[in-house]
């Protein structure tokens, strides 16, 4: 409700780059919402994020605004993928393969050069979707979105490996376990 109230001040006409932060931090709100609740509520504030983030990347452009506009479809891929996680039937994976596109936008300003702590964390969140869909998916095609999160998380560890950076390693580490488990479980191995 604060955030619509800012947006009744802050217009996309008069100060856009403040009616685009205002959409993007209401949809991180809507998210957080989708995340806590279940059900049909929580799928409808996931969508709601979505449909902020969208509104926020018609000023966040890639050219104009190039680090928010990474932000957002980062965040974006993560309301997607929260989304495919609980939406049943041909959804759930559409809902997850729109969230690897997002991320994989983000990953072309969030670098591994210019900025590898969020490359990292855009590159576990992309294996995580990737994982999503590998436990969806048929037996080869899942082998395959299985590899290619075991692979991300790894790239992903390089970056976590650092100091300071233990809970996100200890995490990635983690769900990288879960698909390597799953993988061979699919292969027979386990």
């Amino acid at each position: 409700a604060a955030y619509d109230l800012a947006l009744a001040v802050y217009t996309r006409k008069d100060m856009p780059a403040d009616w685009a932060m205002t959409q993007m931090n209401r949809a991180n709100a809507l998210t957080s919402l989708g995340e806590r609740v279940e059900g049909e509520q929580g799928q409808d504030y996931l969508q709601q994020a979505i449909a902020a983030y969208d509104l926020a990347l018609e000023i966040y452009t890639r050219n104009d605004m190039p680090a928010d506009w990474a932000m957002t479809q980062m965040n974006r891929a993560n309301a997607l993928a929260n989304l495919g996680e609980r939406a049943g039937g041909e959804q759930g994976p559409d809902y997850l393969q729109q969230a690897l596109n997002a991320y994989d936008l983000a990953l072309k300003i969030g670098t591994r050069k210019d900025m590898p702590t969020d490359w990292a964390i855009t590159q576990a969140n992309r294996a995580n979707a990737l994982a999503s869909l590998g436990e969806r998916a048929g037996n080869e095609k899942a082998q395959g979105y299985l590899q290619q999160a075991i692979d991300a998380y790894d790239l992903a560890l390089e970056i976590f490996a650092q100091p300071g950076m233990e809970y996100y390693a200890e995490t990635t580490r983690n769900n990288r376990q879960l698909a390597v488990d799953a993988l061979a479980k699919l292969k027979g191995d386990g």
